[in-house]
């Protein structure tokens, strides 16, 4: 596990504003107390709003400036609306971790249309909303825009038809857009973790063999979030799992799909 050293950190953090989709638990909510840490001005957006309502005290009793709104990230309008208020609020954006998002368990034959759609407004859409609006302040201070993809990003993964369909959308959003910016000098960084320990990790038991036990903390995965940041990376593969599949798939694709079927349970 990486160990970030926060007074080295500090300075290259310090007094930017960082705004977080998805913000109000799991890897969300490790990144904003993590921000605190850096002395980081904190925005964000969730639709849990009592949940919202709880990391904004303990973002106050801390003393970090911050601007934290219930969206609904499916709507255009109404990040667009948040992106505008994030730059009356705290001056600037430096940084955009997309990292809201849902999932999606069941064979195809069981997977509604509704249920597809519903996944790619939230996991692809949400990120392309936030993104698309934030960009010409990222851009003018040369800053950061970084989304959470997953495994399942660049990888099959049986019984996730629609939610892999959405987190490979996001990694060829994202290889374009950085292509695109690279003279813009934007950092743009698509995070892959392996089976993080939050509510989708939960809801996965009904087929996969991996127990919470075995799952990444959302603490760990938001150190070295911030690490691939400070170190200007273009992919953080984030796990051993992570790590394992991403070769594996690329060099040895069959034998990657014996060995996740075999990991599957129905």
């Amino acid at each position: 596990m990486i160990k970030l050293n926060f007074e080295l950190m500090t300075s290259n953090f310090e007094n930017k504003t960082i705004v977080i989709s998805g913000i109000a638990r799991g890897i969300g909510k490790a990144l904003a107390l993590q921000a605190v840490k850096l002395n980081m001005n904190v925005a964000g957006v969730d639709i849990r709003e009592e949940a919202l309502e709880e990391l904004r005290v303990q973002l106050a009793s801390n003393n970090c400036k911050h601007y934290l709104q219930v969206v609904d990230i499916r709507d255009a309008e109404a990040c667009e609306t948040f992106i505008n208020a994030c730059k009356t609020q705290l001056g600037q954006i430096d940084m955009l971790i997309n990292n809201a998002g849902i999932t999606f368990i069941a064979p195809e034959k069981e997977t509604s249309i509704s249920a597809t759609k519903n996944l790619m407004d939230i996991n692809f859409m949400g990120t392309v909303h936030l993104s698309h609006f934030a960009l010409p302040e990222i851009i003018r201070n040369h800053g950061t825009l970084a989304s959470v993809s997953s495994v399942a990003g660049y990888s099959p993964l049986l019984y996730r038809t629609a939610y892999a369909a959405s987190k490979h959308a996001v990694w060829g959003y994202l290889g374009s857009l950085r292509a695109e910016l690279r003279m813009e000098q934007v950092q743009v960084l698509t995070i892959c973790p392996s089976f993080v320990n939050t509510e989708l990790q939960e809801s996965q038991q009904k087929y996969f063999k991996n127990s919470t036990q075995e799952a990444l903390t959302p603490s760990m995965v938001a150190s070295q979030i911030f690490q691939a940041i400070e170190n200007r990376k273009d992919l953080v593969l984030i796990g051993k799992t992570a790590k394992r599949v991403f070769w594996l798939n690329r060099w040895f694709p069959k034998l990657y799909e014996k060995i996740m079927i075999k990991k599957t349970k129905i």
